[in-house]
């Protein structure tokens, strides 16, 4: 389940989410970074990645929360909230809008990953 708004987050590991798009020599690129912060707010983790990317802005927000939902699985965090600074596509997934937007693919992705970790969050 998916929330979104000013969520209580003691007890969470936090994972923000932040999406640069970068020029590169051979086009646009995509930059991602996730920072694993703990309840009390000490960074635990970091981790960036970086791919080259023809997307626009809601196509790569929305990928950058989905590389960070892997990426919180992938260390075993539970539960854990990813906070990001993309407020409509954080509200295609709250409100399952994202079906018929060009970005179902990636947004279902997000959705299938949360079902199967209830008690972690995509917030604003």
């Amino acid at each position: 389940m998916c929330l979104s708004g000013n969520l209580q987050t003691r007890g969470f590991i936090k994972v923000i989410v932040r999406r640069l798009l970068t020029l590169e020599e051979v086009g646009l690129g995509l930059a991602l970074l996730s920072l694993i912060r703990d309840a009390s707010g000490l960074v635990m983790a970091s981790c960036s990645l970086r791919l080259p990317a023809g997307v626009d802005v809601w196509a790569a927000n929305s990928l950058a929360i989905l590389k960070s939902f892997q990426f919180g699985s992938e260390c075993g965090l539970f539960p854990f909230i990813i906070e990001s600074d993309a407020k409509r596509v954080v509200n295609w997934i709250n409100n399952s809008s994202h079906w018929n937007s060009n970005y179902g693919t990636i947004l279902g992705d997000i959705d299938r990953l949360s079902s199967h970790r209830s008690g972690s969050n995509v917030i604003w």
